[in-house]
């Protein structure tokens, strides 16, 4: 996260442990480590279709000024992709979901708070990890096109999203 450029400098907090520790559920006790899809062929035999690592569904930002919420869904979808991170085609199929809340806070006339705080949860509903970030910003600044901001962000919450499924025993790149 170094190097990034003022005003863009978003704080992660990514210390896994003490998410987990403060989540209300601790984390499920037998890891997702591999999906595997299984049907019949016409003789009746097992047949292998799809195998590979935990899905991931990522539901739309919420709460971001400006075109912020798609456009962090967006930049978050494609960092994903391009770390080569397996999406589910359907929320029935995923076995991890990452939702994001955006909340702005007026500070003064000139300034204001942007905070995001990116959950992860399992197929079950059950919170295994959380990612804030919070920055002060001229006030007004997210307020339209977010611009290069939102890789930034995205950046930050896929850093995290590593951090947690690692945890998981999900090694990421």
């Amino acid at each position: 996260m170094m190097g990034l450029p003022s005003p863009f400098r978003f704080l992660v907090c990514m210390c896994v442990a003490a998410v987990l520790a403060g989540c209300a559920a601790p984390p499920p006790a037998k890891p997702v480590t591999q999906t595997t899809t299984i049907r019949s062929d016409s003789d009746g035999q097992a047949v292998i279709i799809a195998r590979g690592e935990p899905k991931l569904w990522v539901d739309e930002v919420s709460g971001a000024p400006g075109d912020g919420n798609k456009a962090l869904t967006r930049e978050l979808i494609q960092l994903i992709d391009q770390a080569g991170l397996t999406f589910a085609r359907s929320p029935g199929l995923a076995d991890y979901f990452v939702t994001a809340i955006v909340d702005v806070s007026v500070i003064d006339n000139q300034r204001e708070v942007v905070e995001i705080v990116w959950r992860m949860t399992d197929s079950a509903g059950t919170e295994i990890g959380q990612i804030s970030q919070r920055n002060e910003v001229s006030r007004g600044l997210l307020h339209q096109d977010w611009g290069d901001t939102a890789f930034y962000v995205a950046r930050g919450g896929l850093e995290g999203v590593f951090a947690i499924l690692d945890s998981l025993g999900h090694p990421q790149p």
